[in-house]
């Protein structure tokens, strides 16, 4: 999810020198670095909306745990046969590194009902993780068709304080959260909601337990709250931080921690998805299409001095009478504070080679700001010429 939306708001323009790490807003920048370009669109292409939401539908949960548990015993609660749990150090004890390697061969998993025997199918040494480029520092444990309440332990000496990381991921479990944002990026006016629910396939279970933390670029941790809603569903209201990191400096995240029960089975499932807030440094106040669809202009209300970019979709008409979509174009120029005006020039080649003609629509219209390389505003309704 974070490469998502990180592609989503970069741009060809971004080659173009970013602002340097001081107060811009202050600043009298230069306002002739205007560059731009344009690419076809095939007619049958659906462009993207441009809010658009982030979901995550998760077969895994994952928690730390510490050598004295581990040598205690750890309780794992599985719902499907072949379960992969992957341990991995973290770690170790008086300034450590990591904590200590874990020996496969003092390794147990046990069912905790019935005959308490062993459920381990199959053991992935940490080295031959290693050797297959999977994961570092991790073994991994396959289970036999067990399912229900596990419990992993080791005879291993290992200190208290050690860590480890335990996952486990049930791929083929008819059990998920589905977890999802109305939006990706949310500027200062726009409030943050999302949603998560546990599933049996198409059937909505109940959630016991739920925790939910947001999680900023610089790793400070702040609770979320939620509010129960019908069938199970869990709403989350995320307050928007008192001092907001830009995205160019990396991305929110959101973990979800959910459990509930079926058929004497306790589900557990953790989801994680990334989100950006972003400042309001300007706003896009008018658009403006010729009549030959040769350019647009944009008038921008800049609160800030910064280097802004406009992204717009041009639709024309085909010979059947059909608005369809032509070209994207993108255009970038450095603006002070105050009210700017962006040109946005189309490419006439494209224009003749798509054999459109008016009455022309500009949709799509965004409104970026690269220093913060964020999406900060756009405008909904079409603009239209004959």
């Amino acid at each position: 999810m974070k490469t998502k939306i990180i592609i989503s708001i970069l741009t060809a323009c971004s080659f173009v020198s970013m602002a340097q790490a001081v107060d811009r807003s202050r600043l009298i920048l230069p306002t002739n670095d205007f560059v731009h370009f344009s690419f076809p669109l095939k007619a049958d292409s659906e462009p993207q909306s441009v809010h658009q939401e982030s979901n995550i539908s998760s077969d895994e949960y994952w928690f730390q745990t510490s050598g004295k548990a581990l040598n205690n015993g750890v309780l794992i609660n599985s719902t499907q046969a072949g379960a992969l749990i992957r341990v991995t150090q973290g770690h170790g004890s008086k300034g450590k590194q990591l904590a200590p390697d874990l020996d496969t061969s003092l390794l147990k998993l046990n069912s905790t009902k019935g005959t308490k025997q062993s459920v381990i199918d199959k053991v992935i040494s940490k080295k031959l993780m290693e050797e297959t480029d999977v994961f570092d520092n991790t073994l991994v444990i396959k289970t036999k068709s067990n399912v229900g309440a596990l419990m992993l332990k080791t005879s291993q000496a290992l200190n208290d304080d050690d860590l480890y990381m335990i996952s486990v991921k049930e791929q083929n479990s008819p059990y998920r959260l589905q977890f999802t944002m109305d939006a990706q990026s949310y500027s200062e006016n726009k409030n943050a909601t999302a949603t998560i629910q546990l599933v049996n396939g198409e059937q909505k279970l109940s959630t016991n337990k739920v925790t939910a933390t947001l999680i900023a670029p610089d790793g400070q941790r702040s609770p979320v709250n939620f509010t129960a809603g019908k069938q199970g569903q869990v709403k989350l209201n995320l307050l928007r931080p008192k001092n907001v990191i830009a995205p160019i400096n990396g991305l929110y995240e959101v973990l979800v921690e959910a459990s509930g029960q079926e058929n004497g089975l306790t589900i557990q499932r953790n989801a994680k998805l990334a989100l950006t807030f972003t400042k309001d440094t300007a706003r896009l106040a008018k658009v403006t299409l010729d009549n030959q669809a040769s350019n647009a202009e944009l008038s921008i209300v800049a609160k800030e001095g910064s280097r802004f970019e406009a992204r717009a979709i041009l639709y024309g008409t085909n010979y059947d009478g059909k608005l369809v979509p032509v070209m994207e174009t993108h255009a970038a120029q450095s603006f002070n504070p105050g009210i700017n005006l962006l040109r946005l020039p189309f490419d006439t080649k494209i224009l003749n080679e798509a054999q459109v003609g008016a009455p022309f629509e500009l949709r799509n219209v965004r409104l970026f700001d690269q220093k913060q390389l964020a999406l900060i505003d756009t405008i909904t309704p079409s603009t239209t010429t004959n």
